[in-house]
């Protein structure tokens, strides 16, 4: 706008400068401006304005205390936020703006839990274990690291570092080995109701296998356990386990209503049949008893024992009286058979007949068809060696009277005595020296809870079978259930009553199946689950399951077998997962941090790649992995070296002004030197000097030394003035920046009144 002679008008300072505030005056005296910039204050800091200060690998953020003038200054030591390193962080209030000058060097503390390298890690398997100290350790000095406590307790061991110059680790010493399973280690087992311990006989090392014979759990086991070690947990697969029946355990046949023991030779498999000839176990009898073994238990056929026949020519020599003559087969007479002859053959003063009866190729009289006919014979008493033939249930027998009965008199007997498992009596007549029983009175003896238990076993696991009430002789009926005897078999278990004792059947057990939804445990690479049948499957039938399920680093598949209600299988067909393109890990070295990625390999190959391009302070190669489907990096093969102060470090910068110096090497600088930077050449010459830096170690400053200052004007030369009227120069002098003066417009012309107002802006001259 036009203004009049000698008229004023207020212009803000930060129009001018932006570092000042207020309100400068210009005035127009003849035509030309003038201005007045007493007014004018540089912006002050207030307790909000701040500045970032690095020392070393820490960074705080400093205000002031309270508000700060332009160009005051104040400082900060460097301990206070690096407790490694000494001297002091200058701070400069300028225009509202803190700037930061740092000149902090490191001090040689040892490594401590706070240092900088205190995050690094050591690769343990799939484990970044970090390595900084708990407490403060000196130069030169080591520490351990553990390595169960790091690793999930999967790792035993220790981890040792040395410390080096200025916190850093020198070297790191993994000793870290997988957990595995010591000699001694005890293991719970159970198959088809066998329990028992098995102990390991030598180390079994992690992800590796052992064997442990079946029958230390029970001898009616045979084969192998396969034992596999997962970190220090020892699992165990019973599938190769075989149930057999021993012959210390035998099972029980009935002959003729005999119980007899039943037993193998020798072990035999479950399943597996064996055979006894009868006649080995009662004489008498031809065929075979056929044992077979279900679940360690064995069941006996006796149902092919025959008895034998009674062979032409065998009989007895039989007295009626007062006359003897002999009674023979004159052909073949078959078990169970009877021949009879006519009393009179022997006697004619009787009649009748004589019974011949064969069991089992035993050959028994019975004279008590024979009746006296005659007076003679009608007193005839009865010798104590005579004998009267006894029929009942499983009783086939001659039975001597024991004693001399005379004609027409009657004793008694008990029925027991002549036929075990019999209540009642029995009555026995002489007549004309004949015995005469009646058997009429006796019956077969039932049971109660009173009788005694009968033993029996289901899958090797011993059960005693009582009557919880009266039961009648051949009475059958349901003892329990075979589970209730042992879990692993369904069923039931039967029990009959027989002439007084209790005869157990426990055909009805059968081995368990696996209904849907039968769960078992399983172990695949340190992990473990449950896993379910979505099916029936059968004792002894075969499912599969996917590897992925116990343990998602694995792919394939497994079968589990069914075993007694019980479902059991190996993950040993489980495939570990390879570490496919693309795959990658955040490997760390010496604090930088860099995504490396699987070249595409299988699950235990290794690789290399170089450490260099990683963190520019190491040499060497980093050791890459894979392990299950993931990519591991173990940097402890890269070797911390010093390589100085590289144009490609971490660097550093100064503010100068509104511009940002970057401190970084034009060419690489060893530790302990200095190089210089200009600051012209990053602020468009507004500042002249350089900056001092000194190399420390792995590519830090360890001081920066700043000597930039604003560009100040130099004196000497005409500065020319041009007004509407006249057009003159003044002689300029040395000033510095934003330093003004004033010269008298009459030195331009005298027809100038009035003054000219001269300040230095960055080296340049500025009239008004």
């Amino acid at each position: 706008a036009v203004q009049v002679h000698d008229q004023n008008a207020s212009v803000a300072c930060s129009s001018v400068h932006s570092d000042y505030q207020h309100d400068l005056q210009v005035t127009c005296r003849y035509g030309l401006l003038g201005f007045d910039a007493s007014a004018c204050m540089g912006v002050p800091c207030s307790t909000s304005a701040s500045a970032v200060a690095s020392v070393g690998w820490l960074n705080a953020t400093l205000s002031p205390d309270s508000e700060a003038a332009h160009a005051s200054t104040w400082t900060v030591l460097c301990y206070s936020i690096n407790t490694e390193f000494s001297g002091d962080i200058n701070l400069r209030c300028k225009g509202g703006t803190v700037l930061v000058d740092e000149s902090c060097q490191q001090e040689e503390v040892g490594c401590r839990p706070t240092g900088q390298y205190a995050s690094s890690t050591a690769a343990v398997g799939n484990y970044s274990v970090v390595l900084g100290p708990s407490s403060a350790v000196v130069s030169g000095g080591t520490w351990e690291v553990d390595c169960e406590s790091n690793t999930e307790g999967n790792y035993l061991g220790k981890i040792t570092v040395t410390c080096g110059a200025l916190g850093s680790y020198t070297s790191v010493d993994n000793q870290c080995v997988e957990r595995h399973c010591p000699a001694g280690t005890s293991l719970t087992v159970s198959k088809a109701g066998y329990t028992g311990s098995v102990v390991t006989s030598a180390d079994i090392a992690h992800a590796g296998t052992g064997t442990a014979s079946c029958s230390n759990v029970d001898e009616g086991l045979k084969g192998n356990l396969a034992l596999t070690c997962d970190w220090g947990v020892l699992s165990v697969d019973t599938s190769a386990c075989d149930v057999v029946c021993l012959p210390s355990r035998p099972g029980q046949a009935f002959i003729a209503g005999n119980p007899f023991d039943v037993a193998p030779t020798q072990d035999i498999l479950d399943g597996h049949n064996f055979s006894i000839a009868c006649l080995d176990l009662l004489a008498g009898y031809n065929g075979h008893v056929i044992g077979t073994c279900s679940g360690g238990s064995v069941v006996a056929d006796s149902s092919n024992c025959v008895g034998m026949p009674c062979e032409a020519g065998e009989g007895f020599a039989v007295t009626l009286y007062d006359k003897t003559s002999s009674v023979n087969l004159t052909s073949d007479l078959a078990s169970g058979s009877t021949a009879t002859f006519a009393c009179a053959s022997v006697n004619s003063d009787y009649g009748g007949d004589i019974s011949l009866h064969c069991l089992a190729d035993v050959l028994r009289k019975d004279l008590s068809g024979c009746v006296c006919q005659a007076q003679a014979c009608s007193t005839a008493p009865c010798l104590a060696t005579d004998t009267f033939f006894v029929q009942l249930t499983d009783t086939e027998a001659s039975v001597a009277i024991g004693e001399q009965v005379e004609s027409l008199q009657t004793i008694s007997r008990t029925c027991e005595s002549v036929a075990p498992g019999h209540d009642g009596s029995l009555s026995v007549l002489c007549s004309g020296g004949v015995l005469h029983p009646d058997l009429s009175l006796c019956t077969e003896r039932g049971c109660d809870a009173s009788t005694t238990a009968a033993e029996f076993s289901v899958g090797g696991i011993t059960a005693h079978a009582t009557a919880s009430q009266a039961v009648a002789h051949n009475e059958r009926f349901v003892w329990g259930s075979c589970s209730s005897v042992n879990p692993s078999f369904i069923g039931s278990v039967n029990a009959t009553c027989y002439l007084g004792q209790l005869r157990v059947d426990r055909s009805g057990c059968e081995p368990k199946p696996c209904a849907a939804g039968t769960s078992g445990d399983f172990v695949l690479g340190g992990a473990s689950t449950q896993l379910a049948a979505t099916a029936f499957v059968p004792h002894l039938g075969v499912t599969s399951f996917d590897c992925s399920a116990v343990n998602p680093d694995f792919y394939g598949t497994f079968e589990a077998t069914c075993a007694f209600g019980n479902i059991t299988g190996p993950t040993s067909t489980c495939i570990e997962n390879p570490c496919i393109n693309g795959t990658s890990v955040e490997a760390v070295l010496g604090g930088v941090m860099s995504t490396q990625f699987s070249p595409g390999v299988l699950h235990g190959a290794t690789w290399t790649v170089p450490c260099e391009p990683i963190n520019w302070d190491y040499v060497g190669n980093m050791q890459m992995s894979c392990y299950r489907g993931h990519v591991r990096a173990d940097n402890s093969t890269c070797i911390l070296v010093e390589l100085g102060c590289q144009p490609s470090g971490l660097g550093g910068n100064i503010t100068l002004g509104n511009y940002t110096v970057d401190l970084r090497p034009a060419v690489g600088v060893s530790k302990g030197e200095t190089f210089l930077v200009d600051c012209a050449a990053q602020t468009n010459r507004k500042y002249v000097g350089e900056v001092t830096v000194t190399c420390g170690r792995l590519g830090s400053y360890a001081s920066v030394e700043n000597g930039c200052e604003p560009r100040s004007c130099v004196g000497g030369a005409a500065l020319a003035v041009q007004t509407q009227y006249v057009t003159g120069s003044v002689m300029s002098s040395d000033m510095a920046h934003l330093q003004s003066d004033h010269v008298m417009c009459d030195n331009v012309s005298e027809v100038l009144r009035g003054d000219i107002h001269i300040t230095c802006d960055y080296g340049d001259f500025q009239l008004s």
